[in-house]
């Protein structure tokens, strides 16, 4: 019900529901040797979550804490990634210390996805979502060393044209000075996501082509992930009351 905190917040976490968890339930059913099936599924949750979660927001702010329902949607990912295992849980060892850097990044996305979606409508959140594209592609360059096709640039030069206008076609349609700057911030959000995002993504990819297997390393991207929204619950708080 409304009145428990822990119950809203698990309840909101299934929007954060995310690839591992889809290609899981869709290879429980035999969908996995169905690409479009899987890429239909992304494209729904993706467009759900910001869509569920500014539906939550009223009267100017959450009916739960986002940093709980962020620990909640890692623990979720992380009981999903488990069943996946085809052995036991993988033992501690240095390796698994590194899925602390991506799953920090990916937590600090998480939390400003509900500081972006404060500021911005649903539609151009979703359109400037689109920025990870240009920035996964910068990191990837750089860090991967692969080349990018003359093509393949010319597509993510014609994407941030597309992000600028619909972010000033926003800005322009309304003369109030709050809700310009309000717009304006949740860009300023969606950029810091989009580099939270290139760089986690990226060093999760390298991650995991190291890892014996894929639900291995995101066991251990969902452990650490858990682990810093706890920390980050009690630096607030000071207590985990809330969880």
């Amino acid at each position: 019900g409304s009145s428990c905190p822990t119950l809203n917040s698990l309840h909101s976490a299934l929007v954060h529901i995310d690839k591992p968890i889809l290609i899981f339930l869709c290879m429980s059913t035999r969908w996995y040797q169905n690409k479009l099936v899987l890429v239909v599924m992304l494209m729904v949750s993706y467009s759900a979550q910001s869509i569920l979660i500014k539906i939550s927001f009223a009267e100017g702010d959450f009916g739960y804490r986002p940093e709980v329902m962020v620990f909640w949607a890692e623990v979720l990912k992380m009981l999903f990634t488990l069943m996946q295992l085809p052995r036991g849980i993988p033992s501690f060892s240095r390796y698994s210390l590194i899925f602390a850097v991506p799953a920090v990044l990916y937590m600090l996305q998480n939390q400003l996805i509900f500081f972006a979606l404060r500021s911005l409508s649903a539609p151009l959140y979703q359109v400037l979502n689109n920025m990870k594209l240009f920035t996964t592609s910068i990191v990837f360059r750089v860090v991967m060393k692969r080349q990018l096709k003359l093509v393949q640039w010319l597509a993510l030069l014609l994407l941030a044209l597309g992000m600028t206008i619909a972010s000033k076609a926003q800005t322009a349609s309304t003369t109030g000075l709050d809700f310009v700057d309000k717009t304006w911030e949740g860009v300023a959000y969606m950029v810091v996501m989009a580099w939270c995002s290139a760089v986690a993504g990226v060093s999760t990819e390298w991650l995991i082509k190291q890892s014996p297997s894929v639900a291995e390393a995101n066991v251990w991207l969902y452990f650490w992930g858990c682990l810093a929204s706890m920390a980050q619950i009690w630096a607030k708080e000071g207590h985990l009351d809330e969880v």
